[in-house]
């Protein structure tokens, strides 16, 4: 019963934790000016922390370990993108 809240959390952790990450580098176009490193270092460890925990009492360390990178992963190849988008929505405002 707690299984898909669990698995839920530790999706949802894995993209804050790479939003994190993003955020917190030099070539980041969302914001103005990148969140200060230590900061986004720390969030990003933490919140990958946390999802691999979450994800840990669900299946097995090795593959949560796994689903939590592949997140990151695909997560941190998308998020450039995402300001190609924004500009979008925006004019059709």
């Amino acid at each position: 019963m707690m299984a898909p809240l669990l698995c839920g959390a530790g999706a949802v952790l894995a993209v804050l934790a790479s939003f994190a990450f993003y955020l917190g580098g030099r070539n980041q176009r969302l914001l103005r000016r990148p969140l200060p490193g230590r900061i986004a270092i720390a969030a990003g460890l933490a919140g990958t922390a946390l999802a691999i925990a979450a994800l840990a009492c669900v299946v097995s360390l090795a593959v949560s370990i796994y689903c939590v990178v592949l997140t990151l992963m695909m997560t941190l190849s998308a998020l450039p993108f995402l300001k190609l988008v924004l500009p979008l929505q925006e004019r059709s405002r």
